[in-house]
């Protein structure tokens, strides 16, 4: 979250122990919404887990869309786990995982472990690496560019 930084702080031990948030794509946002929100500045987060709840937090940093050159961002509201699984106690928000490798080295072996896992849990889909590849390579060119 460094790299992109725009103020306040990207470091995720320091945000936790304040309670703040970071919010990734300050331009983006901006541009959408008409303002820019700063450090310090306090938002409400309303949800609903069995009845309507909401929490406040603060900002302590934002960041540009330049956060997506080093990370898929999934979001744009980074919040501290604990104050997620305050939001989410009891629910099972979990709607992907994605798991690397070190240097992104694949091997069989490395699909087979997946592989074994997922067969243990029946609402577990998954695609290897392997199989991820073979259907790119199927795909056909839609983009062609002459020079």
């Amino acid at each position: 979250m460094n790299k992109s930084l725009k103020s306040g702080t990207g470091d995720i031990k320091k945000l936790t122990l304040n309670g703040e948030a970071y919010l990734g794509y300050l331009d983006v946002f901006e541009e959408i919404y008409g303002y820019e929100l700063k450090i310090g500045d306090k938002i409400t987060l309303h949800y609903f887990n069995g009845e309507e709840k909401k929490i406040e937090l603060t900002i302590g940093g934002v960041g540009s869309s330049d956060f997506s050159k080093y990370s898929s961002l999934r979001g744009w509201l980074l919040i501290p786990q604990d104050i997620y699984d305050q939001i989410t106690a009891g629910v099972d928000s979990t709607t992907y995982l994605e798991v690397t490798t070190k240097n992104h080295i694949y091997n069989e072996n490395i699909d087979n472990k997946i592989k074994n896992i997922a067969q243990k849990y029946e609402d577990i889909s998954y695609t290897t690496y392997s199989e991820w590849y073979g259907k790119l390579k199927k795909q056909p060119n839609l983009l062609k560019i002459y020079l």
